[in-house]
């Protein structure tokens, strides 16, 4: 196999699957203690000893294993308290250490058969009392998890020796079962050290190696060749010794050779096998030098980067991951404003890094030492004033120091400033538009719309459609596309912004006004145009209606003395360009005055309503019907002939056909009238230097000659 080989079988040793590994462990400990204790419970000897007729393990024991499995599973759970894991390691320390001390100092302080009473022991100076190997090995256990973060020098952790040792005197056991040697289980007359226990005690001390994989002794087994070759030695030191002797005792016992014999066999296997162990260790070694190389040029790479880190001014700390210390350095003190003795005093991660912002490392962390994927976050650190300034993190492991990774960050305090400046700018722009009853939206020369803003109230009066990737011809109606056309074209050469306005019939007549402004305006071109369309409908239309009113009479919604004043005025000028005759005609109602004092004014006003209705039904649409006044009214006839006398007898024919008709019988609903009206009139022409005050009080004259006249009806 190929020192490449090793080294890729030996990537396989990943953080992650070695957490779980120990959970698995720590939770096969506690189960063996909770079996032995349900076997007290029940007084079930298979229980108790695994195997029938052998040593049963203690009650104190199978408590003290459900302890350690708590404990180991507390180390590696990340969302658990560290505290939870101390408080069961001092429980554990205190049953070894009370249990030894009994032992040692032959004392009996009654905790031995606390839960239960071992009668079915023989042979021991304490039944119920564990093996003063066992206690040892949980006192060893306890100090172990408390000095878990201790460090001696640069890569030495005293809890990594210990749980070796506790490995050891737990195989020494098993050995000791395995080969039938006593001594290796039992001290002298005192109770001897239960098989399972043996193989808890060993699997334990391996669970809490694991725990912290990449650190101290771990970090060299776990990582690179001499790891690898740690990993597949190690069985062989472990079962290789105790089978070879195995083998040979079996070998004495059937009779095949003396001992003498046998010893030497064993040292001949075991020499053998130790020579092949270490060709094969000289054959990777050699193999890992076409690897150096490669690692010479890593190393060189990692400390350009450095150089390069430091010479950008980047601030840099040191993080122990596993521990959560961190160690500033003068740059990175001098950023946040601290000395450094201050800096030095930062020695914890939570108390450095905004506490909203340290789950999102600590993930970033994990998946860096998962998959490799390196850390880059914006995060906040505590700064002197004791606020928290926005940085950018960056972070790798540093190098030879996998349970160290290097980080550098730079300060973004001002960029944040200004996102959120622009943030709250944009949000505040946002809830201007929202607040505008206007279209707002932005294109450029092409007509291809940007962004667009519609108002939810009121809504628009035709539909908008999906704008995204069209122009504006695309969206709006025809004729407010044209007012943009017509607006944008006029913004291209002027400064100010420019208006057009344009109507179109939506269910009903609509009237936009539409203001195009240009963006970004250079000689050259214009990069954008921002166009607001503003329904104009009801402005529009209260206009004309206020221009509707000022001209016509309320009443009968005829034109009133102003517009017929102004459209005699223009019927005259028409009359001299065409040398055409017209006439004005003057009706008086007669009676009116009676119909109000008697029937009320509302008969009085459906009357004038009704008879303004009848008069413009009585002469063409192009003559104009007004209302003068109260029960006068005015009519304007045009285009009558150029003859005179043919004239006259057609305006003669009118007047004839209203007096008919206005003397009718209307109906007013709560009353009928009927009455007759005074009609006089007066011919005007272009050839005619008349003026229209004169024209009007010729036909004034004549009606009010009608209306002296004894004759009902009319008189010209």
């Amino acid at each position: 196999m190929s020192a490449a080989t090793v080294l890729a079988d030996s990537s396989a040793l990943n953080s992650q699957h070695l957490s779980r590994v120990t959970r698995g462990i720590a939770l096969a400990v506690a189960a063996v203690g909770v079996f032995v204790l349900l076997g007290w419970l029940t007084d079930n000897g298979l229980l108790k000893s695994v195997v029938p007729g052998a040593v049963t393990m203690k009650a104190n024991t199978a408590v003290g294993f459900v302890f350690c499995g708590l404990a180991l599973w507390f180390l590696t759970d990340p969302v658990a308290e560290p505290r939870f894991a101390n408080v069961v390691a001092w429980c554990i320390l205190a049953l070894g250490l009370a249990t030894f001390g009994q032992t040692l100092f032959s004392v009996n302080l009654a905790i031995d058969e606390l839960l239960f009473n071992d009668a079915a022991a023989v042979n021991t100076s304490s039944p119920g009392r564990m093996s003063p190997v066992t206690a040892i090995n949980f006192a060893l256990v306890g100090v172990a998890i408390l000095l878990r973060h201790k460090r001696l020098g640069q890569d030495w952790y005293p809890a990594q020796l210990l749980a070796v040792v506790i490995s050891v005197l737990g195989y020494v056991a098993v050995l000791g079962y395995a080969l039938d040697a006593q001594p290796l289980y039992r001290v002298k007359v005192f109770t001897s050290m239960a098989v399972h226990t043996a193989v808890c005690f060993l699997v334990l001390g391996a669970g809490m190696l694991l725990a912290y994989p990449r650190r101290g002794l771990m970090a060299n087994v776990t990582h690179g060749i001499g790891g690898a070759l740690f990993v597949r030695l190690l069985p062989v030191a472990l079962f290789l010794p105790a089978l070879v002797v195995w083998l040979t005792e079996v070998g004495v016992q059937r009779g095949h050779y003396d001992g003498g014999f046998g010893r030497a066999l064993a040292v001949t296997a075991v020499s053998l096998v130790l020579f092949v162990l270490s060709y094969r260790v000289v054959h990777v070694i050699a193999g890992s030098e076409s690897l150096r190389k490669g690692k010479d040029t890593a190393e060189q790479a990692h400390q350009k980067l450095q150089l390069a880190m430091s010479t950008a001014r980047l601030a840099t700390f040191q993080w122990q991951h596993e521990t959560g210390l961190i160690t500033l350095d003068s740059a990175s003190c001098a950023s946040i404003g601290f000395s450094q003795a201050e800096g030095d005093a930062m020695r914890e991660l939570a108390l450095f890094v905004h506490p909203a912002d340290l789950p999102a490392l600590l993930a970033a962390k994990a998946s860096l030492l998962s998959s490799g994927t390196p850390i880059h976050l914006e995060l906040r650190i505590r700064n002197a004033a004791d606020l928290f300034a926005y940085v950018e993190l960056s972070a790798m492991p540093a190098l030879g120091d996998p349970a160290t990774l290097l980080c550098s960050f730079s300060d973004i305090s001002e960029k944040k400033a200004a996102q959120e400046q622009t943030a709250a700018l944009t949000e505040k722009i946002r809830s201007l538009l929202d607040s505008l009853p206007d279209i707002v939206l932005t294109f450029d020369s092409t007509g291809a719309i940007d962004q667009l803003h519609s108002p939810s109230s009121p809504a628009p009066r035709f539909p908008i459609q999906p704008w995204q990737g069209m122009t504006y011809a695309d969206v709006f109606p025809k004729e407010i596309s044209e007012a943009l056309d017509i607006a944008m074209v006029n913004a291209f050469s002027e400064i100010t912004p420019q208006v057009a306005r344009c109507q179109f019939d939506a269910n009903g007549t609509c009237h936009y006004k539409v203001t195009v402004t240009a963006l970004g305006k250079s000689r050259l071109r214009v990069a954008k145009f921002l166009a607001v369309l503003n329904d104009d409908t009801d402005v529009q239309n209260a206009q004309m209606s206020l221009a509707h009113m000022a001209f016509h009479d309320p009443l009968t919604e005829l034109p009133n003395r102003r517009l017929f004043e102004d459209r005699l005025c223009q019927a005259m000028k028409n009359s001299q360009r065409s040398k055409e005759y017209g006439a004005i005609l003057v009706i008086d109602l007669d009676k009116f005055k009676q119909l109000n004092d008697t029937k009320g004014h509302e008969a009085g006003d459906v009357y004038l309503q009704q008879v303004a209705k009848t008069m413009r039904g009585s002469v063409r649409s192009v003559d104009t019907v007004a209302r003068r006044g109260g029960d006068e009214f005015a009519v304007i006839l045009e285009d009558l002939g150029g003859d005179e006398q043919v004239a006259e007898s057609r305006a003669k024919e009118v007047v004839a056909k209203l007096s008919g008709a206005l003397r009718a019988e209307f109906d007013l609903g709560s009353t009928r009238h009927q009455s007759s009206a005074s009609i006089g009139y007066a011919m005007f022409s272009g050839a005619m230097a008349d003026s229209v005050e004169s024209v009007i009080e010729l036909a004034d004259a004549s009606m009010y000659a009608v209306k002296k006249s004894a004759h009902s009806g009319t008189r010209t």
